[in-house]
This record gives C-alpha cells, sequence and structure tokens, in this order.
C-alpha cells in the first residue's frame, strides 16, 4: 500500500460508499437489543444438480461468475425482504492475487463491502450487468484492509450492529475437501468436521460450498450442485422464520435461473400451500357484507368495550408488566382522570394528542384516556430522530403531548401543550374521573406514520370501528381492506381506515 497506492484504493472506497444506505432492516422477530448476544443457529439447504446448467449458461452469456450470479440472487432476495432498493452485503475474499502468495502459509483474507442496486425492479440478466463490473471493481480494490476502511469512512456505529453491512455472503470454492499426511504419517487422512454454530456473526450470512457429483459440467461451467447454509441472529429471529425465507431463496434461484429475463420481483418465494394460507386460511372474508359492524356490543369503540369489562371484571388485573400490574378498576380511574386532564386543555373529538412513552402502565392509561376524551392518539418513538418526530407532530398537527420526564428530552415538543404524567401525578389524581365521550364508529382513533422510506412518512388513520374489529368475536378469522395512506393536514376529515391493527 505504499506510493500512493493507499490514497488510490482508499479514494474508490469513499466514492464506491459515498451515501450509501448501509443499514439493512429486514423483518425481525423481535426488536434489536442495544447490546447483542451473539447467539446464532443455522439452516441447511441445498441447490439441485438440475440448476447447475442454466447457472452456467448464464455464466457464459454474460461473462460472470457464479459468486456475482449468486450475489445478484441474494441481495435481489434481501431486497425484497427489507423493501430497500439499495442494501450492502459483506463478502471475504482471499487476497491472494498474485502466484507467489499462494503457496504461503497465513490468513490473507480481507473483507469487501458491496453496494447493490435493485432499483427498478431489474430482471436476472440486468441485475448482473450491474453486479459484474461492481465485484471485478472490488476485486481490484482489494488491498484496503476493512479496518482501514471503517475508520476512514467513520460512518455511524452501535454496538448492536456491524458496520457498513449487516448481512454477508461466502462463496467457499477452495479445493480438497480431505488431505493426506505425508512422511511418518503414510495412510492418515484429515477430513472436515462440519459442526454446527452457535454464534452469529452478522444478522444473515449465506454460505455456499460447491458439491461433486456424477455430472460433470461443460469446461467452464457451473459445478454440479450446491450446498449451503443461512447463519442467523437468534436475536432477531426464529428458527421458522429462517426456515421459510431458505424456502423462498430456493425458489427464487430455481425460478430465476428459468426465467433470468423475467423482473426479478415477479418471481414468487411462496409455495402453493403458504399462498393459500395467506390468500385464503389468513384473508377469510365470509363475513355477511350486510350486517352492521357497529350493531351490538362488539361493534362499540374500543374504550366503550373496556368501560362494559369494568363492570363486570373490575378487580381482574387488565394490564401488567416487570413489577407492576393494573387492574381493570385502576386502569379505569386512573385513564378517567386523565381525560379530565385532557377536556380541560381543550381536547375534544378527533384532537390529535402525541404519546411520547415507553411500553409501560402510563402508555395504556395514556392510549385509554385520549380515547375517552374523544380524541385520537398518535404514538411517537423517541428513538427516531427529532427531526422525523417533529415533522410527523406538525403533519398531523398535533395539539397535545402526553410524556414523562425520562423520555421528553427526546422529543421536539416545540410549541406543543405538554403533559408530563409522573410530574402532574399528584394533581392527576386529585381530579374526578371523567367518563367516556360517545364516539362515531367513522371518527379517527389513532395515527400511525410510514417508515417514509419511499420519501416523507405518510399519515395512516384508523377510525374507532376498525380498532374495535379485532376486539370482536371471530375476529380472528375476519380482515379487512388497508386504508389509504394519507396526511391526515390535507384532509378536512379522517379517512374512513378500515385495516386492523396488529397486536
Amino acid at each position: 500500500l505504499g506510493g500512493g497506492e493507499l490514497d488510490r484504493q482508499l479514494s474508490y472506497w469513499r466514492q464506491q460508499l459515498a451515501g450509501a444506505n448501509t443499514q439493512l432492516e429486514l423483518p425481525s422477530d423481535r426488536p434489536r437489543p442495544r447490546r447483542p448476544s451473539y447467539r446464532g443457529a443455522s439452516v441447511a439447504f441445498t441447490l439441485g444438480a438440475e440448476l447447475s446448467e442454466p447457472l452456467g449458461r448464464l455464466c457464459r452469456r454474460h461473462g460472470a461468475t457464479e459468486f456475482m450470479v449468486f450475489l445478484a440472487l441474494y441481495s435481489a432476495l434481501l431486497a425484497r425482504w427489507s423493501g430497500q432498493d439499495e442494501l450492502t452485503i459483506g463478502s471475504p475474499i482471499a487476497n491472494r492475487s498474485r502466484p507467489e502468495l499462494e503457496g504461503l502459509i497465513g490468513f490473507f483474507v480481507n473483507t469487501l463491502v458491496l453496494r447493490c442496486d435493485h432499483s427498478g425492479g431489474p430482471s436476472l440478466d440486468r441485475a448482473l450487468e450491474r453486479i459484474a463490473p461492481l465485484a471485478l471493481d472490488a476485486y481490484a480494490h482489494q488491498d484496503l484492509p476493512f479496518e482501514r476502511l471503517v475508520e476512514e469512512l467513520e460512518p455511524d456505529r452501535a454496538l448492536n450492529r456491524t458496520p457498513l453491512f449487516q448481512a454477508m455472503l461466502v462463496l467457499q470454492n477452495a479445493p480438497a475437501r480431505q488431505v493426506q499426511l505425508p512422511g511418518v504419517f503414510p495412510g492418515v487422512f484429515l477430513d472436515v468436521l462440519q459442526t454446527e454454530g452457535t454464534t452469529a456473526k452478522f444478522d444473515l450470512l449465506l454460505t455456499l460450498v460447491p458439491s461433486d457429483t456424477d455430472w460433470v459440467p461443460e469446461e467452464g461451467g457451473a459445478p454440479s450442485r450446491w450446498t449451503g447454509e443461512f447463519e442467523y441472529s437468534r436475536d432477531l429471529f426464529d428458527p421458522t422464520t429462517v426456515q421459510r425465507w431458505v424456502e423462498g431463496w430456493q425458489r427464487l434461484v430455481a425460478a430465476a435461473l428459468a426465467e433470468p429475463a423475467l423482473p426479478l420481483g415477479r418471481h414468487s418465494l411462496l409455495s402453493a400451500a403458504q399462498r393459500h394460507q395467506l390468500l385464503h386460511a389468513f384473508n377469510d372474508t365470509a363475513a355477511d357484507p350486510g350486517a352492521d359492524p357497529g350493531a351490538g356490543p362488539s361493534g362499540q369503540p374500543a374504550h366503550l368495550r373496556f368501560a362494559a369489562a369494568t363492570v363486570e371484571q373490575g378487580d381482574r388485573v387488565a394490564v401488567a408488566g416487570e413489577g407492576w400490574s393494573l387492574t381493570y378498576a385502576a386502569l379505569d380511574r386512573r385513564s378517567g382522570q386523565l381525560a379530565t386532564a385532557l377536556r380541560e386543555l381543550g381536547v375534544g373529538r378527533e384532537t390529535r394528542v402525541a404519546l411520547g412513552l415507553a411500553r409501560s402502565a402510563e402508555m395504556m392509561i395514556a392510549v385509554l384516556g385520549v380515547l375517552k376524551a374523544g380524541a385520537a392518539y398518535m404514538p411517537l418513538d423517541p428513538s427516531l430522530p427529532k427531526d422525523r418526530l417533529a415533522f410527523m407532530m406538525d403533519d398531523a398537527q398535533v395539539a397535545v403531548v402526553l410524556s414523562d420526564r425520562a423520555t421528553v428530552d427526546a422529543l421536539p415538543v416545540g410549541e406543543v401543550t405538554l403533559l408530563l404524567l409522573d410530574a402532574e401525578a399528584e394533581r392527576l389524581a386529585a381530579l374526578a374521573p371523567s367518563g367516556p365521550v360517545a364516539t362515531s364508529r367513522l371518527g379517527m382513533a389513532n395515527l400511525l406514520y410510514t417508515s417514509g422510506s419511499t420519501g416523507k412518512p405518510k399519515g395512516v388513520a384508523m377510525n374507532h370501528r376498525a380498532l374495535a374489529t379485532p376486539l370482536a368475536p371471530g375476529a380472528a378469522r375476519r380482515s379487512s381492506p388497508p386504508s389509504r395512506s394519507t396526511s391526515p393536514s390535507r384532509r378536512s376529515s379522517p379517512p374512513g381506515a378500515r385495516w386492523a391493527p396488529s397486536s
């Protein structure tokens, strides 16, 4: 790296990764912990010999390697899972680019960061046209140590994310699975012993290994069969989730190699059984469309149903957490006192009240208190950037923010009326509880914002009928069509959202 070579390679990687989104947001089964445990597991799979011929044919047509094809397919799969058109993937490289290095004993392996672009929904053919030159350029600049690259780029660092990428692709095509010991150990051979890993180096790591079979490819063709595994973080993913992803990966590889000109997003990742489950078992809409969803107790707004339940089971625990619990009666009383305080602040029907609180007893009290006051609640995640939260609050025309002393500093309160539930606890406890306001089934109950990955976040309003639907008998067998994402500041009345909230 002397004679200006360090500067040349640094300049390449700075340009290549400038403005790159280096955080991969896969749909996880659990929130990402602040400190990873590095507990991991793996799911093994095979790719059949029937794929070798189309794989070799595709490589020859594009002048590409098997690694480039698998990188295009793996990045396409991650793009579909995450909803990100652009992402970064790590990959190790032997870093023995000179013949005189090949016989040396030592660990020369380096890590490359490959920035993959799937904007526009490319086919496998088009994706390879992007991936092949990307990989070749990365190989030509493979000498810069990865740790030096991180040091130079200074990306945002966090203990719970590996820098620059969180998914890796490894193609292990080193020859010689069996080694014979020479000299004093004639007839003694060494074999590779496969063991199950229990640690996770990244969120997701795909390893592919070519396996020998009786089928002999044409010269320059691909190996006849591949085995592999997905190593995953148990902090984030369940085994059933990764097994489903593995099956989707196998289908994508087979379908894309069979029809490389078809957009990768058009290939189904679902089996026939999974597709039937998703479209029919999970989407049973056999409920009588002529029935009034607001008729009877099952159609009442959620806070009115809670009030009715309190009469019947006031002494039973309604909500509990670590070291605390609230009965129905206590939750009803405290949320009624909060509703009184909100009305004193001028909160009324469909006023937007933001909740900047952790998941706690206070959060449950706040949700019910806002609904009892006839208003609509909008949860705020204190971990989000303040400028995003400020945009959401301004766009939603928030009138009041409910928070506590531990969280309020993370919120862009500005000139909005602020009520700290812990600081005002004694005053709130002295208020007379208010009963719930009679609310229209089509009135706004809450307001959620999209991730904003395709532009600015958009507000999605849910009405009281939709919020009450999951509480109705048989709701697990019914679903309703989603509402349109609508910015509330651009409508004079809330949209009639009819989708059911997640638990």
